[in-house]
């Protein structure tokens, strides 16, 4: 999707070749799949269209995704995949809420423009989703292109260090939940989930209660959001 998504912008349909980002696709593929593939040259060949140039960059992309899996396994690569998106998604959600957050402030400013806020704010809103979802669905792939396989990595190797760095990562970035994750004290547990009242500054808090703050939100939407 994300490579059709590419050739459309870059390439439009029913355009001379005069007419084609050939560079700007070339950058693009560069910084997503860090790749550097002939663009120029195949652009230049006979009877290449647009269906062509987006079947030679599927062919390329997966025979690199294919080459890593053989050196990782199977195995390991779907569990890296999954780590990534969920890591991604986590950082790209707390950014949603934050920016729905922000425009609760001001949405209702449009009514000075004869504008109903509510279906503004519905509209925005979604807008704001859509834009995630794209970004998730970038970000995610150009992480996993920029995974260097190495054969004399073993699996629980890289199962430990993706998760020891996902641990670290909500635990600093989810600083109202201390207790997430906690060491289980067994050798086949890896982490358990606290399931310990939240607490600001050492009180304990009722995630519906209204934040001790002061902010005038209820706690679950202000230092207890996770």
């Amino acid at each position: 999707e994300t490579i059709k998504e590419l050739v459309t912008d870059h390439i439009p349909k029913n355009v001379g070749t005069a007419q084609w980002d050939i560079q700007g696709l070339t950058q693009e593929v560069s910084r997503i799949f860090n790749m550097t593939l002939p663009l120029k040259e195949w652009a230049a060949q006979d009877g290449v269209d647009e269906d062509e140039i987006e079947l030679r960059l599927r062919q390329a992309v997966d025979d690199m995704m294919t080459a890593k899996e053989e050196k990782l396994t199977p195995k390991t690569m779907r569990y890296l995949e999954k780590a990534t998106l969920l890591r991604l998604l986590d950082s790209g959600w707390k950014d949603h809420l934050r920016a729905v957050d922000n425009m609760r402030q001001y949405i209702h400013l449009r009514a000075y423009a004869q504008r109903n806020p509510l279906n503004e704010f519905k509209s925005e809103a979604f807008e704001l989703f859509s834009q995630m979802m794209e970004e998730l669905k970038i970000s995610t792939t150009q992480m996993l292109a920029l995974v260097m396989a190495e054969e004399t990595i073993s699996d629980t190797d890289i199962k430990e260090a993706l998760l020891s760095d996902t641990v670290s990562h909500f635990k600093e970035n989810h600083p109202s939940a201390p207790g997430l994750y906690e060491e289980s004290g067994t050798e086949n547990d890896e982490m358990t989930v606290s399931t310990t009242q939240a607490t600001y500054q050492g009180v304990p808090v009722s995630r519906n209660e209204m934040c001790p703050c002061g902010s005038e939100k209820r706690f679950k939407h202000c230092h207890g959001r996770v």
